[in-house]
Protein backbone atom coordinates (compact mmCIF):
# COMPACT_ATOMS: atom_id res chain seq x y z
CA UNK A 1 0.00 0.00 0.00
CA UNK A 2 1.36 3.40 -0.94
CA UNK A 3 1.15 6.27 1.55
CA UNK A 4 -0.29 9.63 0.60
CA UNK A 5 2.57 11.70 1.99
CA UNK A 6 6.26 12.13 1.32
CA UNK A 7 8.91 12.47 4.00
CA UNK A 8 11.40 15.24 3.32
CA UNK A 9 14.43 14.93 5.58
CA UNK A 10 17.18 17.50 5.43
CA UNK A 11 20.77 16.30 5.54
CA UNK A 12 22.47 16.66 8.90
CA UNK A 13 26.09 17.19 9.78
CA UNK A 14 27.97 17.68 13.02
CA UNK A 15 30.42 20.47 13.55
CA UNK A 16 31.68 19.23 16.93
CA UNK A 17 32.63 15.70 17.91
CA UNK A 18 31.33 14.06 21.10
CA UNK A 19 34.69 14.73 22.73
CA UNK A 20 34.59 18.41 21.81
CA UNK A 21 31.04 18.74 23.13
CA UNK A 22 32.19 17.18 26.41
CA UNK A 23 35.15 19.57 26.66
CA UNK A 24 32.87 22.54 26.03
CA UNK A 25 30.42 21.34 28.69
CA UNK A 26 33.09 20.87 31.36
CA UNK A 27 34.66 24.23 30.51
CA UNK A 28 31.29 25.94 31.00
CA UNK A 29 30.89 24.20 34.38
CA UNK A 30 34.33 25.43 35.40
CA UNK A 31 33.39 29.01 34.45
CA UNK A 32 30.20 28.80 36.54
CA UNK A 33 32.22 27.61 39.52
CA UNK A 34 35.32 29.82 39.33
CA UNK A 35 34.15 32.99 37.57
CA UNK A 36 30.46 32.85 38.44
CA UNK A 37 27.48 34.59 36.97
CA UNK A 38 25.77 37.81 38.03
CA UNK A 39 22.24 37.18 39.34
CA UNK A 40 20.42 40.25 40.61
CA UNK A 41 16.98 38.75 41.31
CA UNK A 42 16.77 37.85 45.01
CA UNK A 43 14.32 34.99 44.49
CA UNK A 44 16.69 33.42 41.96
CA UNK A 45 19.59 33.87 44.34
CA UNK A 46 17.61 32.10 47.06
CA UNK A 47 16.85 29.16 44.80
CA UNK A 48 20.50 28.88 43.80
CA UNK A 49 21.64 29.21 47.45
CA UNK A 50 19.25 26.40 48.43
CA UNK A 51 20.80 24.28 45.67
CA UNK A 52 24.32 24.83 47.06
CA UNK A 53 25.59 27.90 45.21
CA UNK A 54 27.69 30.58 46.94
CA UNK A 55 26.22 34.09 46.72
CA UNK A 56 28.41 37.17 47.15
CA UNK A 57 27.11 40.58 48.26
CA UNK A 58 27.28 42.06 44.76
CA UNK A 59 25.02 39.31 43.35
CA UNK A 60 27.82 37.18 41.94
CA UNK A 61 26.79 33.53 42.11
CA UNK A 62 29.33 30.70 41.99
CA UNK A 63 27.80 27.34 41.23
CA UNK A 64 29.79 24.30 42.45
Amino acid sequence: MKSNYEVLDTPRFRILSDGQIGELHYASLEILEKTGVLVLEEESQGLLRDAGARIEKNGLVRIP
